[in-house]
């Protein structure tokens, strides 16, 4: 009897220290789940994109290198066509690749349900540029989404709009429109503005062609409409980055038909060649600028979140403005200190202004004056000293 109570107590003992053990070692767990996740020291952001020998596409390739390199990261790149399906099958790629971040640029809100499906899915914070959402039910998906970064956009009606004034302004009667296809928000945008200003001002919309694959597209366009309408004294391209060349494709059509002087074309987007049509008097102005700051912006609000020092605790949406050119000298100078060998943001300012790690003092409403104070007078302020 009493080597049987001896045992149980021993088996009792053994019991109690067990739990007493496991019991520390469930305490030990609890508190490292509740704990902050520490900071990376290195990183993946991964960016589904359009790589092309553009040098405005260069230019945006380059400065989120600078971005995550700066921040002792990597850029992962993967080539797609700009259409809802090719962005999901990217960013899951990128996804098994074990990327920490992604940078999402929706080619139509209806695909963003589908991004945050994924993103949430894969607990991978994200951003999206160059789009304005204007679909209040997807914003507030996006804002109860715990992975959505934020958003860089720009007011595309806006400045559809002033660049059609613009024309209106300087003698345009009677535009033709070489436009983004029909569903595509950034284009739908533009269409409002551009329509708003010319029921204002008077002007006719005699006719349009949309979603070009090659220059040579867009020189069978303006042929056709200078065939059908001879009074047609101005051409608004609405996206002049969507196919490379447009512009040229353009102003060969015009140059053929001695439209020199009697046309005059307003362009959104900035594009290469922009200088030689703007001395030849073709091109009277075009809106653009935000190609490149738009996804570095992007970019640096992402990692700030993947390093541990998000800038908010909501997501961010920032407001871009364009940069309007009507000059060569300020062409030249645009591309010089904008998309030349000196990044609009270097390294450094890219520490001091934008990365809440390298500086404390970097909060949501610093960054967001950074944002609101971009534009061509702004960079060559900062980089006078540098850039010859």
């Amino acid at each position: 009897m009493k080597l049987a109570k001896r045992i149980i107590s021993a088996v009792l003992a053994i019991v109690l220290c067990m739990s007493f053990i496991t019991g520390c070692a469930s305490q030990g767990k609890t508190d490292a789940k509740a704990e902050e996740p520490k900071a990376k020291e290195s990183f993946k952001i991964g960016f589904p994109f359009m790589l092309t020998s553009d040098p405005t596409m260069v230019a945006i390739v380059n400065n989120v290198k600078l971005a995550c390199k700066t921040a002792g990261g990597e850029a992962v790149f993967e080539n797609w066509d700009f259409t809802p399906d090719a962005l999901i099958t990217a960013s899951e790629k990128l996804i098994n690749e074990g990327v920490d971040g992604l940078i999402l640029a929706a080619p139509s809100s209806s695909v963003i349900p589908s991004l945050i499906k994924m993103c949430t899915d894969a607990q991978v914070p994200f951003v999206i540029p160059w789009r304005h959402i204007v679909d209040q039910k997807i914003k507030d998906q996006l804002n109860s989404c715990p992975y959505f970064v934020g958003n860089t956009q720009e007011d595309d009606e806006q400045h559809s709009y002033n660049i059609v004034k613009k024309m209106s302004e300087a003698g345009v009667k009677n535009m033709a429109v070489l436009g983004l296809k029909k569903g595509d928000v950034s284009g739908d945008m533009r269409d409002a503005g551009m329509e708003r200003a010319a029921k204002e001002t008077g002007m006719k919309i005699v006719a349009e062609t949309r979603d070009f694959a090659t220059s040579s597209d867009a020189t069978k366009a303006v042929e056709s409409f200078i065939a059908a309408y001879p009074e047609m004294d101005g051409i608004f391209i609405t996206g002049g980055a969507m196919t490379q060349g447009i512009l040229q494709g353009t102003t060969k059509a015009l140059d053929m038909h001695n439209k020199k002087g009697k046309v005059k074309i307003g362009m959104i987007d900035f594009t290469s060649g922009m200088e030689a049509e703007i001395d030849k008097g073709y091109l009277y102005i075009v809106a653009g600028g935000n190609m490149v700051a738009d996804p570095t912006f992007s970019c640096a609000m992402l990692i700030n979140k993947v390093k541990g020092t998000p800038l908010s605790d909501k997501p961010l949406w920032l407001n871009i403005d364009f940069i309007n050119l009507m000059t060569s000298e300020q062409t030249k100078n645009y591309f010089k200190y904008v998309e030349g060998s000196n990044p609009p943001y270097t390294a450094e300012e890219m520490k001091k202004l934008m990365f809440k790690f390298e500086n404390p003092e970097v909060s949501a409403d610093s960054f967001t004056k950074v944002v609101q104070d971009y534009s061509l007078e702004d960079v060559m302020a900062r980089h006078k000293d540098q850039v010859k």
